[in-house]
C-alpha cells in the first residue's frame, strides 16, 4: 500500500512533461490554426509539402508557450521549388526579419527566432496551382535560459555597476573632505606661526632684573609701549591701556611737572605731650 502512495506522490510532485512529434503541411486545417503551440525542448513539428495546391493566405505560425526563454528554429532538410513562381518565406509578426528562398537557393537553410516563427509560400493569394516542388522542414525548440536566470544575472550586473559607482563616489568624497581638512589645518598653523613671529618681533625686550622690580602697572606700560627704561614710565590715571582709544600712550617723567614732595609721617613715634602742643600753639599766635 505504501509503494503505490509513494509513486503517486512522486508523480504529483514531479509531473511528467510529454513531448510530441507532429506532422503538418500547407493545408487548410493547419493554415487555419491560429498558433501551432510548442511547450518544451522535446516538441517537434515536421512540415511536408509535395507541390499540392494550397489555400490562399496560407501560413504556418509556431509559438513557444513557456515561462522559460526558447528559440524556435526551422531547418530545411529537403528543398526543391519549381521556377520561377514558387518561393519559401520565413518571418515572424508582420513580416519581421523576413527571409525569402526561391528555386535558385540551396541547402543548408535554417531560420531561427525567439518564441515566434512563421512560414508561408509564394504565390500567397493568386495563381496558386499544383507544382513539381518538394519541401521537408523540421521545427524544434532550443532552451536559452530558465525563468529567473536571466533576470538574476542582469540584476547582479546592475547591482555590481551601482555598487561600483557608489564606492567610487564615496572614495572621492572622502578624499575631498580629507584634503579640505588638511588645507584648513595648514592655514590655521601658518596663521599661528605668523602671529607668533609678529609677537616676537614687536615684543619689547627687558632686562630680567629690571622687569621683576617693576610693579604690575609699570610692566604693563613697558610691554605695550616698548620703553626699556623703567624710570621713564610713570602711572597716568587717564591711561586705560592700548585698546582704550586711538593714540593712547603712557606719560613719562619728562612730560609731567614736578609734584610736591609727599608728606611723611612717622606713625611709630609716641604722641606729643600736652604741654608741647600748648607751647607750640602759643608760639604760633605770637608769630
Amino acid at each position: 500500500m505504501c509503494v503505490p502512495l509513494f509513486l503517486l506522490s512522486a508523480l504529483l510532485a514531479c509531473p511528467l512533461v510529454s513531448a510530441f512529434n507532429k506532422t503538418v503541411g500547407f493545408k487548410k486545417e493547419d493554415c487555419e490554426e491560429y498558433r501551432l503551440l510548442m511547450y518544451n525542448a522535446g516538441d517537434v513539428y515536421n512540415i511536408i509539402w509535395d507541390g499540392e495546391e494550397y489555400p490562399k493566405f496560407c501560413s504556418l505560425r509556431f509559438k513557444m508557450v513557456s515561462a522559460d526563454s526558447y528559440e524556435l528554429c526551422a531547418k530545411v532538410t529537403e528543398f526543391r521549388l519549381e521556377c520561377s513562381d514558387f518561393k519559401l518565406k520565413f518571418y515572424w509578426g508582420v513580416s519581421m526579419n523576413l527571409k525569402i528562398y526561391d528555386c535558385y537557393s540551396s541547402l543548408p537553410i535554417k531560420y531561427c527566432n525567439e518564441d515566434l516563427l512563421f512560414m508561408s509560400l509564394e504565390p500567397y493569394y493568386y495563381n496558386i496551382r499544383h507544382s513539381n516542388s518538394n519541401l521537408r522542414i523540421t521545427v524544434t525548440a532550443n532552451l536559452l535560459s530558465k525563468y529567473g536566470e536571466e533576470d538574476s544575472s542582469n540584476g547582479g550586473v546592475i547591482a555590481g555597476v551601482i555598487g561600483s559607482i557608489f564606492i567610487v563616489c564615496l572614495v572621492c568624497f572622502v578624499c575631498i573632505l580629507v584634503n579640505k581638512r588638511k588645507a584648513a589645518s595648514e592655514s590655521i598653523m601658518q596663521g599661528t606661526r605668523q602671529q607668533d613671529n609678529d609677537d616676537v618681533i614687536t615684543m619689547p625686550q627687558f632686562n630680567g632684573n629690571e622687569w621683576r622690580q617693576q610693579n604690575p602697572e609699570q610692566r604693563n606700560l613697558m610691554q605695550h609701549t616698548g620703553i626699556r627704561d623703567a624710570n621713564q614710565v610713570t602711572y597716568n590715571q587717564y591711561y586705560q591701556g592700548p585698546e582704550s582709544y586711538p593714540g593712547a600712550r603712557p606719560t613719562t617723567v619728562s612730560e609731567v611737572e614736578p609734584s610736591a614732595s609727599p608728606i611723611v609721617s612717622d606713625i611709630s613715634a609716641p604722641p606729643p605731650l600736652y604741654e608741647s602742643v600748648i607751647s607750640k600753639g602759643m608760639e604760633y599766635e605770637k608769630s
